[in-house]
């Protein structure tokens, strides 16, 4: 009856050296209860060992499986960096010199009122007297015949060209744009002698040249003898049988106002009219006083 039992690795190898031994000295081993002969036991030890290769080839096999080979990837070639281009540096043009322009000139011819604006209904600045030469800056087509001017001592005024020259090109000059005007500010202008029956007087236009309506005006006539005074009424009569009145002169709207004379005919008269525009009743408010030298 045998035994079984198990041999730890390395301890077959030896185990199979001693049997080889043994047997070539020609010793008979005994395996349990029996005695085996050398010969079989050539026999078998060649069998184990055969077997003990065979195991330890499969174990081999087992424990190492084959290598996978890796694919080999081939790099990537390098991306070219682009080269930058400049661009051409820009030709510097040469620019055209401007031309000054020969200047403008205003001569006055005869004494001329030099105003904040292009208006008689302006405040004077100052006075430009016959022969004085001064240059212009600008004109406006607010009013036909102004130009802006500077002053011999620097301040600029609008100055009208009726009793005065230019010389120059003045279609080369800017526009300019006039200020506002006053309060209650008004032109006179003399429409015609106003007869009925008995009854004489001058007839005026007047407009309102300001920003607010004008609700009250007196007209006063002086001459070397007489002197005269209108109502305060914008009242007028050409004749018998063409008259009217107004309450009101809106900005920029004209009235007919006429200055009775009674009996007396001033045709062919030197007069001044002396004429006082107000923002209210009465001679109230705002006020801007003319003084207008006219012959009917």
């Amino acid at each position: 009856m045998f035994r079984s039992f198990r041999t730890r690795p390395g301890l077959g190898l030896a185990l199979l050296g001693g049997l080889l031994l043994l047997a070539c000295s020609g010793v008979t081993v005994v395996v349990g209860d029996q005695a085996t002969p050398t010969a079989d036991l050539e026999a078998t030890v060649a069998a184990l060992a055969a077997q003990t290769v065979q195991a330890q080839a499969a174990a081999a096999t087992t424990a190492a499986p084959a290598a996978t080979s890796i694919p080999t990837v081939a790099p990537a070639p390098p991306t070219p960096v682009p080269t930058a281009t400049l661009p051409p540096l820009p030709t510097a043009t040469p620019q055209p010199t401007a031309t000054p322009m020969p200047p403008v000139l205003f001569t006055a011819t005869a004494n001329v009122i030099c105003r904040q604006g292009p208006g008689v209904y302006y405040p004077e600045v100052g006075i430009l007297h016959a022969g004085d030469q001064v240059p212009v800056l600008a004109g406006t087509d607010a009013v036909e015949g102004y130009w802006l001017v500077r002053l011999p001592d620097g301040r600029t005024c609008w100055a009208w060209d009726r009793y005065a020259t230019l010389e120059g090109d003045a279609s080369t000059l800017p526009k300019a744009t006039p200020p506002p005007a006053p309060d209650a500010a008004f032109s006179l202008f003399y429409v015609g002698f106003s007869e009925c029956g008995a009854n004489r007087g001058l007839t005026f236009e007047v407009v309102n040249r300001g920003a607010v309506p004008i609700e009250s005006m007196e007209l006063r006539l002086r001459d070397t003898v007489y002197s005269v005074t209108a109502g305060l009424q914008f009242q007028w009569w050409l004749d018998c049988s063409q008259k009217g009145s107004a309450n009101t002169i809106y900005p920029g709207q004209s009235v007919w106002i006429t200055l009775p004379t009674g009996g007396d005919d001033f045709r062919g008269h030197s007069i001044t009219i002396d004429a006082t525009a107000c923002t209210a009743d009465n001679l109230n408010g705002t006020c801007f006083e003319r003084a207008i030298p006219f012959r009917p």
